[in-house]
């Protein structure tokens, strides 16, 4: 009986181990592809900064544009990692 369990238990922990994997998959690749838009949006709007005319945007609202970017963007991850662990549990 109790090898019949240890096979029974064996099998559902192989199980669980695949589903886990398969998320974690999953999420990276999920957070891959957002990490990529958010570095293209970041890198268009940096080139369209630098092609304007000088003083067209003044450079402390630019920055703060920049640093806006990037919170959003880590803030898009973790509530993305967030989101996605929160499912599997």
């Amino acid at each position: 009986m109790a090898d019949i369990f240890f096979k029974k238990y064996l099998k559902l922990v192989d199980t669980y181990a695949t589903l886990f994997f398969l998320c974690n998959a999953a999420t990276e690749w999920l957070i891959l592809r957002i990490e990529a838009l958010h570095n293209l949006t970041m890198f268009t709007f940096v080139f369209l900064l630098v092609l304007l005319p000088k003083g067209y945007v003044p450079p402390g609202l630019a920055g703060l544009f920049l640093s806006y970017a990037l919170s959003i963007t880590s803030n898009q991850v973790f509530l993305s990692r967030w989101y996605c662990n929160y499912r599997t549990t």
